[in-house]
């Protein structure tokens, strides 16, 4: 899976992966650093709004990681920045 390696701990990354020829996957890695922002909560509003499916993912060294079915990092920005008040510096898209 493609997560982030150490010292990019202070933002949230949102990066794609692949699956398939056309389908791809969306995982959202960092948020544990805000209190505000409760993983089930946000993964519920994702699926709801923007009509997929998605889980939260434990990894070991990057604890919950939320996958989401799709390419979404561009709506899922958004939606951090203007339901949650992150700044959008705090927030990376990685991917092509």
């Amino acid at each position: 899976m493609p997560f982030a390696t150490g010292g990019q701990n202070d933002k949230i990354h949102i990066r794609i992966q692949q699956r398939s020829a056309r389908k791809y996957l969306t995982f959202i890695q960092g948020l544990e650093q805000y209190d505000n922002i409760d993983q089930k909560e946000l993964l519920k509003k994702i699926k709801k709004k923007l009509s997929c499916n998605g889980c939260i993912i434990q990894h070991k060294e990057y604890g919950g990681v939320i996958q989401v079915q799709g390419d979404k990092r561009g709506e899922i920005k958004t939606m951090l920045n203007t339901k949650y008040d992150i700044e959008l510096e705090n927030i990376e898209l990685h991917g092509f």
